[in-house]
């Protein structure tokens, strides 16, 4: 199963490794947010796509498969 890192655009943290992106992590990645960068203004209720447009979403490289 492929994970996921997710890091903060604005201060480069990384925030999760994940095998999918639901609504639990959603509201953590708004905490982040919230919390650590305050100027940022988000909607009352962010989306998706207006969350994820903070954070770096990539593939972390899994093990070798077995031959």
């Amino acid at each position: 199963m492929v994970k996921f890192l997710v890091s903060c655009r604005a201060c480069q943290r990384p925030i999760m490794l994940v095998g999918r992106i639901s609504d639990p992590e959603l509201a953590e990645l708004r905490e982040h947010l919230r919390t650590a960068h305050p100027a940022m203004q988000l909607p009352r209720s962010p989306g998706v796509e207006e969350t994820l447009r903070h954070f770096r979403v990539e593939p972390e490289p899994g093990p070798p498969d077995a031959g």
